[in-house]
C-alpha cells in the first residue's frame, strides 16, 4: 500500500488499470478484501514493484518498509547476482533434489 501512496495513483486510476470496480479497489486499499495471485501480479506491474525484493521484505523479513532502503535494494541485487553466477558455473555440480536423496520415500536424508 505504501507504493500505491508514493506513486500517487488514485483508486479510480487503479480501478481503470486493473479493469476492476472502484468498489473492489476501495475495499482492497482499506484492507477489507484480500489480494489474489493474479491481482498481486497486476499491482506489481502497475506500481513497478520489484517482486523479489518485495517478497524478501514482506514474506521473509516481515518488514515491508525495508523494501525502500537503498542498502537493502543493493544487498538483494548483489545477492541475486552472486547466486546467479554460482548457479551458472559449469564446474558446480547440479543440485540434487530431495527425491534423488530418498526424501519422500523413506523420510531419511542421504
Amino acid at each position: 500500500m505504501a507504493e500505491w501512496r508514493l506513486r500517487k495513483v488514485t483508486n479510480a486510476e487503479m480501478s481503470r488499470r486493473l479493469g476492476k470496480s472502484l468498489s473492489l479497489v476501495n475495499k482492497i486499499r482499506a484492507g477489507q478484501t484480500p489480494f489474489t495471485g493474479r491481482l498481486i501480479d497486476q499491482f506489481i506491474d502497475i506500481l513497478q514493484i520489484d517482486p523479489v525484493r518485495a517478497y524478501i521484505a514482506v514474506d521473509i523479513l516481515h518488514e515491508p518498509m525495508v523494501y525502500y532502503s537503498p542498502r537493502f535494494a543493493t544487498a538483494v541485487t548483489e545477492s541475486l547476482e552472486y547466486f546467479s553466477a554460482i548457479l551458472s558455473d559449469p564446474d558446480i555440480p547440479e543440485i540434487v533434489t530431495g527425491s534423488e536423496r530418498g526424501i519422500g520415500r523413506t523420510g531419511l536424508t542421504g
